[in-house]
C-alpha cells in the first residue's frame, strides 16, 4: 500500500524534473545564440572627433546604446 502511494506520487515529480532540465537546456542554447557585441562610431569633421556614439548588435539589428 505505501509503496503504491510512493510510486503514484513520484511520477509527477519525475516528469517535472525532466521538463525543468529540458527547459534549462533550451535556455542555455538561446543564450549562446544571442551573443552581443559593441560597436563604436566616431563622427569626424576636419580630422577631429566631433561625436562618438555606442551601438549594440542584438538579434541581427543595430540599436543605439544609451
Amino acid at each position: 500500500m505505501v509503496i503504491g502511494l510512493l510510486a503514484i506520487t513520484s511520477i509527477p515529480t519525475v516528469i517535472g524534473v525532466g521538463q525543468a532540465v529540458s527547459a534549462q537546456k533550451k535556455q542555455n542554447a538561446a543564450q549562446k545564440e544571442s551573443a552581443k557585441f559593441n560597436l563604436t562610431a566616431e563622427r569626424l569633421v576636419n580630422g577631429q572627433v566631433v561625436e562618438e556614439e555606442y551601438f549594440v548588435l542584438v538579434d541581427g539589428r543595430v540599436s543605439k546604446s544609451f
